[in-house]
C-alpha cells in the first residue's frame, strides 16, 4: 500500500490511498506505427535545432520584447513515447490483453523539413461547428511563430473545391489577419462537401510546392486525406497530410478532438488548444 499525494475535500485532508491489484495483466503494449517520410524522401532539416521562435515585430511599431529571442522547449518527445488505447482492465482474465498505443504527438529533436521553405495549407470540410476558427488560427501562429517558417499559409476555401475552383481562390493567412477571428462564429474559410478531385488537389499541392496539410473535418474529410496522401507518395510529392477531427469522435485513434471543450472554453483558452495543434506541428515534421 502506498500514499502517493494528497487532497484537500470537503474542508477535510483526506490521502488518496492506493492498493496493488492483482490479476490485472497485459501481454504487451504494441505501438501502431506511423508512416515517415523519411522512408521515401531524404531529410531538408539535417542539423536544424527543433527550437520555438518568438513572435516578430508585426509592423505596428510597437514591436516585441520577445523579438529575435528563442527558446527551447521544456521538453521533446522521443519516439516511443506513446498514448494507450485500452485504458480499462479487466481482472481475471488468462493470460492478460494485447494493450494497443498510438504514437505521441509532440517535438521532436530532429526535423524533417526545413521551416524557412515550407508552404502550408489549412482547410475546413463538412458541416460547420464549435471551433473551427481557433484552429485555425492557432495553425498559423504556431506556423510562423514557432516553427518559423518563412513560406506562406494557403486558406484552401469552400471545402476541396477550393484547391482548384477560380471562384473560390486560396487566401493567405497571417498572424495578422488571423488575430480575432476566433471571436467569429463558422470558418473564415467556408466549408463545404463533396468536390474532391484527387488529380486537381495534386495539381495544386505541387504548383505551389506545399509541404504542410491540414485537413480539419469528420470522418469523410479524413477519408479523402488519407486519399491524398497515399496519392502524394505514389506521385512522389513531398507533403505531410495532418487530419484534424471536427466534431465528435468518429475517429477512435485519438482521446481529444478539437471540440472536446465548448465553443465558449475553447474562445476563453485558446492556449491549450494552441498546444495540441503545435504538437501536431511539429510531430508532421517528424523524421
Amino acid at each position: 500500500m502506498h500514499v502517493l499525494c494528497s487532497t484537500i475535500s470537503s474542508r477535510r485532508c483526506h490521502k488518496n490511498i492506493y492498493h496493488k491489484k492483482s490479476g490485472i495483466n497485459t501481454d504487451g503494449v504494441y505501438l501502431w506505427e506511423i508512416e515517415k517520410l523519411g522512408k521515401y524522401f531524404p531529410s531538408e532539416g539535417a542539423g536544424i535545432s527543433n527550437i520555438m521562435h518568438a513572435l516578430k515585430d508585426t509592423g505596428s511599431g510597437q514591436g516585441d520584447k520577445f523579438a529575435e529571442a528563442h527558446a527551447k522547449y521544456n521538453a521533446l518527445i522521443g519516439d516511443h513515447e506513446c498514448i494507450l488505447a485500452n485504458i480499462r482492465k479487466k481482472p481475471g482474465k488468462s493470460g492478460g490483453d494485447v494493450t494497443r498505443a498510438y504514437v505521441r504527438a509532440g517535438p521532436r529533436a530532429a526535423l524533417h523539413f526545413n521551416p524557412k521553405t515550407v508552404n502550408a495549407a489549412i482547410i475546413t470540410c463538412g458541416g460547420l461547428c464549435p471551433g473551427l476558427n481557433n484552429v485555425v488560427r492557432e495553425i498559423t501562429r504556431a506556423l510562423y511563430h514557432l516553427y518559423g517558417i518563412q513560406g506562406k499559409v494557403y486558406g484552401i476555401v469552400g471545402g476541396y473545391k477550393g484547391f482548384y475552383d477560380p471562384a473560390t481562390p486560396p487566401i493567405i493567412l497571417t498572424p495578422e489577419n488571423v488575430e480575432n477571428i476566433h471571436h467569429e462564429g463558422g470558418t473564415i474559410l467556408g466549408s463545404s462537401r463533396g468536390g474532391f478531385d484527387i488529380d486537381k488537389i495534386c495539381d495544386f499541392i505541387k504548383s505551389n510546392g506545399i509541404r504542410h496539410l491540414y485537413v480539419i473535418g469528420g470522418d469523410g474529410t479524413h477519408r479523402g486525406a488519407f486519399k491524398i496522401h497515399e496519392t502524394c507518395m505514389e506521385r512522389g510529392l513531398h507533403v505531410a497530410v495532418a487530419g484534424i477531427p471536427k466534431v465528435r469522435p468518429s475517429i477512435s485513434l485519438i482521446a481529444r478532438y478539437h471540440t472536446h471543450r465548448t465553443n465558449i472554453n475553447l474562445k476563453r483558452h485558446t492556449s491549450p488548444l494552441r498546444f495540441h495543434l503545435c504538437s501536431i506541428c511539429f510531430y508532421l515534421d517528424h523524421r
